[in-house]
């Protein structure tokens, strides 16, 4: 999580994440998301609203690759903070491309001034 996609704060096998960087309502949520494997589309959940492709902005994919082979994905999205209508946190929801197996991340919590 970034609140200016380039100094990230990663969060990694903790059940619960608090984010340490405090966003402003005028502000731009940026997630960057690691994928192994092949996802064929994920969904950025703030409570049970999803964000649309819309609000959620993919501005950036580069490729995670092995040799020269591709073995993942990292997604960058870009959200305002001013969607954020269940409270201020998110969680995604992807799906494989094999037979569809639903993935999901943790929930990530941020503050907002």
């Amino acid at each position: 999580m970034s609140s200016d996609g380039i100094n990230w704060e990663i969060f990694h096998n903790q059940v619960i994440y608090r984010a340490n960087t405090i966003f402003s309502t005028d502000d731009d949520v940026y997630i960057r998301v690691r994928y192994t494997g092949y996802s064929n589309t994920n969904i950025i959940y703030n409570g049970t609203q999803s964000f649309n492709n819309k609000t959620a902005v993919n501005y950036n994919t580069t490729y995670i690759t092995s040799g020269n082979i591709v073995v993942g994905f990292v997604r960058y999205y870009k959200i305002p903070v001013s969607a954020f209508t269940g409270g201020y946190s998110l969680k995604v929801l992807g799906f494989s491309v094999n037979a569809g197996q639903q993935i999901w991340s943790n929930t990530v919590s941020f503050s907002v001034e």
